[in-house]
């Protein structure tokens, strides 16, 4: 009769994980029965929508997780001998949640004025976006604001938490400016 010689134990990735893959001939022993002989299947999963379990290339578990999912399930997987003999190995496999960066989008991607135009005022130039739907409830903490040329500039670009960009520019001056915007809300990203 097949038994469990090294059994998957409870384990946790998180969130977007890659899939896990584990082979089933180091889970398994049979003294009749090279392992490689045996027949495995997933024999449980408590939670197909975020964990899908199945049995790959004849000996392996492949564990393949849900996009933005998080929370945990239990996977069952058994080995049958030839005799129709089995053991199952039963485990946790707990998905714990990552920050997923926030973006932002803007109403337009270049900003064109003429020289010694002054100060300008753009309202709902940036829009946030927290990120996935299971972040929905994260806020906009603020927009940091750089420029490679600052000389263009009396008053830098800024976004304010309205999504509104302000700047002035420099008298006299004319040229091109790249100008970076980093997001960032209240679940660390």
């Amino acid at each position: 009769a097949p038994t469990v010689a090294n059994a998957i134990v409870d384990f946790s990735v998180q969130e977007d994980a890659a899939n896990v893959v584990r082979d089933l001939t180091a889970v398994f022993a049979d003294p009749e029965t090279p392992a490689v002989s045996l027949t495995y299947a997933v024999v449980g999963n408590t939670n197909t929508a975020l964990v899908t379990a199945t049995i790959t290339s004849l000996t392996n578990l492949t564990l393949a997780f849900t996009a933005h999912g998080t929370g945990q399930s239990q996977v069952s997987v058994s080995a049958t001998d030839a005799g129709g003999l089995a053991v199952t190995n039963t485990f946790l496999v707990m998905v714990t949640a990552v920050n997923d960066a926030p973006s932002v989008t803007f109403a337009q991607s270049t900003v064109t004025v003429l020289e010694d135009a002054g100060t300008q005022t753009m309202a709902s130039f940036a829009t946030f976006s927290p990120g996935p739907a299971n972040e929905s409830s994260q806020a906009l903490v603020g927009y940091t604001v750089t420029v490679d040329n600052a000389g263009l500039f009396s008053t830098a670009p800024a976004i304010d938490n309205n999504g509104q960009l302000t700047f002035t520019a420099a008298a006299n001056s004319n040229g091109l400016a790249t100008v970076t915007v980093v997001v960032q809300d209240n679940g660390g990203t």
